[in-house]
């Protein structure tokens, strides 16, 4: 798992790079911890950025398990594409299919 994280001079952090192995079964808990958290990041910048609001927390975290695994489908997608499309988040990127 790779990510960098820009902080700003507010304190405000921003994930602007996140690359994950695709099979946790691999990873430490350590990595896997940093990797769910890369996650939290991300999604909580995807919140912020295009301005998304949930009616609870429950709503809000089933939101983040449809996210993750967009996520994984994304990442899939990237690495086995034999074509020249390119896939990443979008407004939609909570939303199942």
């Amino acid at each position: 798992c790779n990510l960098k994280v820009y902080k700003d001079l507010r304190g405000k952090h921003t994930l602007t790079e996140f690359h994950s192995e695709t099979d946790s079964v691999n990873r430490s808990p350590f990595v896997n911890l940093l990797h769910d958290y890369a996650e939290i990041l991300l999604f909580d910048d995807f919140i912020a950025r295009l301005g998304k609001e949930y009616k609870d927390e429950r709503d809000k975290m089933g939101r983040f398990k449809v996210f993750q695994d967009n996520l994984k489908k994304i990442k899939f997608l990237n690495e086995h594409d034999k074509g020249t499309a390119r896939n990443g988040l979008t407004h939609f990127a909570d939303w199942t299919g």
